[in-house]
């Protein structure tokens, strides 16, 4: 009888503000946010990742960049990685546009 490994895994995405002025990066904050329980993740798996970024110029000769990117396990059947794919976009474009309407503050 075969026996379907499965294992833990802490879905991530990672959260990064730069702060840039004459176009050098002059502070950089990178952080890693859970974005749900752990799942069960079944072997063989595919990884599919998504990221998401704007620079904005401040009006100064400055400019700030804003980027979201997640990276989900899912089954390495094309249907998965496709509803997975869609999954992931929507929740980086959803966080985009929370953190640029937050910076618009």
């Amino acid at each position: 009888m075969a026996v379907s490994i499965k294992k833990k895994q802490q879905p991530l995405a990672v959260v990064t503000t730069e702060t840039a002025y004459k176009n050098k990066v002059t502070s950089s904050d990178t952080k890693e946010v859970a974005v749900g329980p752990p799942i069960d993740v079944p072997e063989p798996h595919a990884t599919v990742g998504f990221q998401a970024s704007r620079k904005i110029s401040d009006g100064n000769y400055g400019s700030f960049a804003v980027g979201v990117s997640l990276c989900w396990p899912c089954s390495p059947t094309d249907a998965a990685l496709e509803e997975t794919f869609a999954k992931i976009n929507q929740w980086c474009d959803d966080k985009m546009q929370a953190l640029l309407t937050e910076g618009q503050k």
